[in-house]
C-alpha cells in the first residue's frame, strides 16, 4: 500500500512539473544578411559575365530590384533577377563594353526574409579590362523648393557633351541619392563632367521638361564648380500645364505661370448663347464653369497673359439625366477673415431664396442682413447678421433654397450651429539668423494654415518682426529675394540660372490666446523646402 502512495506522489510531482508553455522565438533579429560568397568575385578584372551570384548566410528577400537597382554605366536592357533561398542571380542580357569599369548599386533591394532587415547600400563592381577605375566624386544636392523626392538620380555626361544633348542622350554613368542629398559616383573615370540631377519619376534617365525637378552642375579640376540645386524648372513664357475636363461642365486648368487676363472664348455655333462662370483655385489654377451642352461636342478657346493657351475639344456626350437634381449637401462652416459662417457647395450658385434661410437664437429670429457672394468662388455663400458675441446661433436653410448654374438644387435640408465667439490670438515674434553672404539680402515670409497661404511679409536678417494670428496651428515658409525683384525666381536649366532658395520651418508653430511665441530662426541649419 505505502508502494502505490509513493508512486502516486511521483507521478503527480511529474504532472505539475510539466506546465505548459507558448515557444518564444526570442529577441528580434535586427542584423542584415551576410554576404557568403559572389560569383564573380567582387573587383574582378579581365571578365564579362553574363550571371552573377551573391549566396547569403540566411534566407532573402529582393525589393523591388528594377528600382532600387542602379548599373552604371547603363545597360541596353534590363536586368532579369532570380531569387532563390539564399541567393540572388542576376543575368545580364547586354554585351559589355571592353576596357570598362561596371558598379552594380543595391540601395535598398536586399532584406533578410523574415523581419526584412534591409543590407544597406551593397555596392558590387567589376571590370572588363585589365585596370579597375578608382576615381570617385561625391556631392551633395540641396533642394531648392522641396525635400529630396524619391528616384533622384544624379547623370553624369563627358564635359564635351553639348548642353542640348543632355536631354535627349543617355548619360555615361548614374549615381542614385539618398534622402538627405548625398550621393557618391564611385569606379569611375577620372575625368571633367557635366551633370543634370533629376527626380526620375519614369526612370527614363532623361529629364522629362516641367515634368520632373531637375538641376544642373559642372566637376572640373576635381571640385564642383558651384553647389547643386535641385528644383521645378517654369518656363520664361505663360503656357498651359494640363487640364481636365468632367461633366457637367467644369474644366479645371493648371498653368506654368501666374495666370493674368484670362478669357475664355466658346467657339461658333455656341459662342452666341454660352457663358462661363470662373472660380480661382490659386494663382495657377482656376476653374471655368462652362454651360451643360448636352449630346455636343465643343471648342473653347483659352486666352491669358496676352497669348494664346491652347483651344480645347471638350465632350458632352454623357446624358444628362445621369446627374442627380441636387446639390452636394455635405457643406462645412468656413471662418474667414471678418468671421461669418459661410458655406460651400459642389458648383457655382446662381441663385437663392434669402427669405427661406433662418438665423434662430433661442426662440428669437435674427435677420439677415445679406448674403455674401464671393466673386472669386462663386461656390461660397457668406451669411451676414448682427452675431453677438458667446451666443449661440441655429442656421437652418430648407429644401430647395440654393440654385446652381445648371439649375440644380439642395435636396436637403441643412442646419448649422454657430458661435459668434471673438477669435483669441497671440502673437508670433520671429527673427532671421542668416550667413554673411545673405545678411544684405530681402527674405519673403509665408505663412500657411492647413497649406492654405494666409499672409505673406518682407523681412529682413537680425530684426524682429511682430504679427498677431488666431489662436492655431501655422506653417512658416521662408524665400530669399536674392535679387531683390519681390519675385521668387525659380531657375531656368539652359541658359542656366541659380534658382532662388525656399526654406521651411521644421516644426508646426502654435499660437496661443496673449501668448508671444518668440522664434530665433537659424535659417541655414535648417532643411531646405
Amino acid at each position: 500500500m505505502r508502494f502505490v502512495f509513493y508512486f502516486l506522489f511521483f507521478i503527480l510531482t511529474l504532472y505539475g512539473c510539466a506546465v505548459k508553455q507558448a515557444l518564444t522565438g526570442g529577441d528580434i533579429d535586427k542584423t542584415p544578411p551576410k554576404i557568403v560568397s559572389v560569383s564573380p568575385a567582387d573587383s574582378s578584372l579581365s571578365i564579362s559575365p553574363s550571371v552573377i551570384k551573391i549566396q547569403f548566410d540566411e534566407y532573402v528577400q529582393l525589393k523591388s530590384p528594377e528600382k532600387n537597382v542602379f548599373v552604371s554605366p547603363l545597360l541596353k536592357y534590363p536586368l532579369e533577377f532570380v531569387n532563390k533561398g539564399k541567393s540572388i542571380v542576376i543575368k545580364i542580357k547586354d554585351t559589355l563594353e571592353t576596357n570598362t569599369t561596371y558598379t552594380f548599386y543595391f540601395q535598398e533591394a536586399i532584406a533578410d526574409n523574415n523581419e526584412g532587415v534591409v543590407l544597406d547600400q551593397y555596392k558590387y563592381t567589376f571590370s572588363t579590362g585589365k585596370f579597375m577605375d578608382t576615381n570617385y566624386i561625391k556631392g551633395k544636392i540641396l533642394p531648392a523648393e522641396s525635400s529630396i523626392p524619391p528616384k533622384t538620380i544624379v547623370a553624369f555626361y563627358p564635359i564635351q557633351t553639348l548642353d542640348s544633348n543632355m536631354l535627349t542622350n543617355k548619360p555615361l554613368y548614374i549615381v542614385p541619392v539618398d534622402a538627405q542629398g548625398n550621393f557618391m559616383a564611385s569606379n569611375i573615370k577620372a575625368q571633367d563632367y557635366k551633370v543634370l540631377v533629376l527626380q526620375d519619376n519614369n526612370q527614363n534617365t532623361l529629364y522629362d521638361k516641367y515634368q520632373e525637378q531637375v538641376g544642373y552642375g559642372k566637376w572640373i579640376n576635381n571640385k564642383w564648380e558651384s553647389p547643386l540645386y535641385l528644383y521645378t524648372e517654369v518656363p520664361m513664357k505663360q503656357g498651359l500645364k494640363r487640364h481636365t475636363f468632367s461633366l457637367p461642365g467644369k474644366l479645371a486648368l493648371k498653368t506654368y505661370l501666374p495666370i493674368k487676363d484670362l478669357q475664355v472664348t466658346i467657339l461658333p455655333p455656341f459662342a452666341s448663347t454660352a457663358t462661363h462662370t470662373l472660380q480661382t483655385i490659386s494663382p495657377d489654377s482656376v476653374a471655368i464653369w462652362l454651360p451643360y451642352l448636352a449630346g455636343n461636342k465643343v471648342e473653347v478657346e483659352l486666352r491669358a497673359n496676352g497669348i494664346t493657351l491652347d483651344t480645347l475639344k471638350l465632350d458632352y456626350s454623357a446624358d444628362k439625366n445621369k446627374f442627380k437634381n441636387k446639390v452636394d449637401t455635405n457643406c462645412s462652416i468656413r471662418y474667414i477673415i471678418d468671421d461669418i459662417p459661410s458655406i460651400q457647395i459642389n458648383q457655382p450658385i446662381s441663385y437663392y431664396k434669402k427669405n427661406a434661410i433662418l438665423i434662430l437664437q433661442g426662440k428669437d429670429t435674427i435677420p439677415i442682413k445679406r448674403l455674401r457672394y464671393y466673386e472669386d468662388d462663386p461656390t461660397k455663400l457668406g451669411i451676414e447678421a448682427d452675431y453677438k458675441p458667446t451666443k449661440k446661433y441655429t442656421i437652418m436653410i430648407p429644401p430647395s433654397t440654393i440654385y446652381t448654374i445648371y439649375n440644380y438644387t439642395n435636396k436637403d435640408s441643412l442646419k448649422i450651429t454657430y458661435t459668434a465667439d471673438p477669435i483669441p490670438t497671440g502673437k508670433l515674434d520671429l527673427q532671421l539668423v542668416v550667413d554673411s553672404a545673405s545678411q544684405n539680402h530681402t527674405f519673403h515670409l509665408q505663412i500657411l494654415k492647413d497649406k492654405l497661404l494666409l499672409l505673406e511679409e518682407q523681412l529682413y536678417a537680425d530684426k524682429t518682426l511682430k504679427i498677431p494670428l488666431p489662436e492655431g496651428n501655422y506653417q512658416l515658409l521662408v524665400w530669399e529675394d536674392e535679387n531683390n525683384n519681390c519675385v521668387k525666381d525659380n531657375g531656368s536649366l539652359f541658359p542656366y540660372t541659380k534658382p532662388e532658395r525656399l526654406f521651411t520651418y521644421t516644426s508646426i508653430v502654435t499660437i496661443k490666446k496673449n501668448w508671444d511665441n518668440k522664434i530665433k530662426w537659424q535659417l541655414y541649419n535648417t532643411k531646405f523646402k
